[in-house]
């Protein structure tokens, strides 16, 4: 019989651990739940001339593990019946809703490209269509009867929940259900909602929404609007006019220059959900940035404003700093606005806010900002150093 000497038996087991793969003790620690990172793309991400796809597979490479994109409302249901749908309507409204036409054409695109990824999908369904309006001539009018937005967003589960009608059509193609919708956008802002105060009439829809989210989907999560500027006397609104039940998450904007003062909004906004009885429930921030547009002229400005270095600087500071208060603050995830914009707007300053810039001529540039977050997510999703595939889940 061939007995292994104890040299022998040292050699092998050295050999063994040498090929072995990598132990999770050796590979970096996750230190942020799945979801941290996230980004929001608008604009031009979703301009039909830019491959989507494309742009949604860098942002996997880069870190990215959730992408909020609105649902246009108004863009997706146009008209109220098929007689008032002009015979060159694009995209076609191929889809019947409770008998009105509708297009899933962006949203689908969103849907599968995410899926492909691995991307989970946060919807901010937002923007009444001019028929369905209080005032048809007012881009932030409410609806004129809740429950037409609570039928839309009860149709858009159906067909992007769990075994929803999206997954079946695509059949052996990967699609990632959503399990989290946010119930319009900053309310408490007029370009948003007309009617001010919003508290009332917001929660109105909020309930409606909520209700007909958890019927489609007793899983799903309801996100609040995210809300904006002094966001911690806002929310106060909203648990006034009886809206604590009617949401799962509580979502914030919390806009402003210092990483030091944006913990602190998030800590009164914190302070304001103990006192309104809701101290367990989670928090997001679906928007945050800094705004690239420091000597370009903008004329309006909002504080934000600064040269792409500090971007960059900035970005990694307040994320850095987040993710460390985030027990404190049960702070599940943070959302960069944005992902891809144009720099060259002279009356909006959010046109700067992008990681990657598009010229006019369609040419990509990454700006710094966008190696800061790679460095940033690299290291909070306990990435393996300088490898820029997928992070440890």
């Amino acid at each position: 019989m061939n007995h292994w000497t104890p040299v022998r038996l040292v050699i092998a087991v050295i050999c063994v651990l040498a090929l072995a793969p990598a132990s999770s003790a050796s590979a970096a620690k996750r230190q942020v739940p799945h979801g941290f990172m996230s980004m929001f793309a608008d604009g031009p991400a979703l301009d039909p001339a830019v491959d989507l796809d494309a742009q949604v597979a860098m942002m996997a490479r880069n870190g990215v593990e959730t992408l909020r994109v609105a649902f246009d409302w108004s863009d997706m249901q146009p008209y109220a019946s098929a007689a008032d749908v002009p015979a060159d309507q694009q995209p076609p409204l191929d889809h019947d809703v409770d008998g009105i036409p509708t297009t899933f054409a962006v949203s689908d695109r969103v849907v599968a490209a995410g899926s492909a990824h691995g991307i989970e999908i946060l919807p901010v369904v937002v923007r009444t269509p001019p028929w369905a309006a209080k005032d048809p001539g007012d881009f932030a009018s409410p609806p004129r009867d809740v429950q037409t937005y609570a039928r839309f967003m009860r149709a858009l589960v159906r067909r992007y929940g769990p075994n929803g009608d999206f997954a079946r059509e695509r059949q052996a193609q990967r699609t990632l259900p959503i399990r989290s919708w946010q119930v319009w956008n900053e309310p408490n802002a007029l370009f948003y909602w007309s009617e001010q105060p919003f508290g009332r009439g917001y929660v109105r829809l909020l309930k409606a929404a909520a209700i007909a989210i958890r019927k489609a989907d007793p899983g799903a999560q309801v996100v609040l609007a995210g809300l904006v500027n002094q966001s911690w006397r806002h929310i106060r609104k909203v648990y006034a006019a009886g809206g604590r039940r009617y949401f799962d998450v509580a979502a914030i904007h919390p806009f402003t220059r210092k990483p030091q003062n944006v913990l602190r909004i998030l800590r009164l906004v914190r302070q304001a959900m103990v006192a309104g009885r809701d101290r367990n429930k989670r928090l997001v921030v679906t928007e945050l940035t800094y705004a690239s547009a420091a000597g370009k002229g903008v004329s309006r400005s909002f504080g934000i404003e600064v040269t792409e270095a500090q971007q960059a600087s900035l970005l990694r500071e307040v994320i850095t700093l987040l993710a460390a208060r985030r027990r404190e603050l049960r702070l599940d995830r943070v959302f960069w606005v944005s992902w891809l914009r144009r720099d060259m707007s002279r009356d909006d300053v959010f046109d700067y806010s992008g990681l990657r810039s598009i010229a006019p001529d369609g040419a990509i540039r990454d700006k710094p900002a966008l190696a800061a977050y790679r460095t940033v997510a690299r290291r909070l999703e306990g990435c393996r150093k300088n490898s820029v595939a997928r992070c440890r889940r």
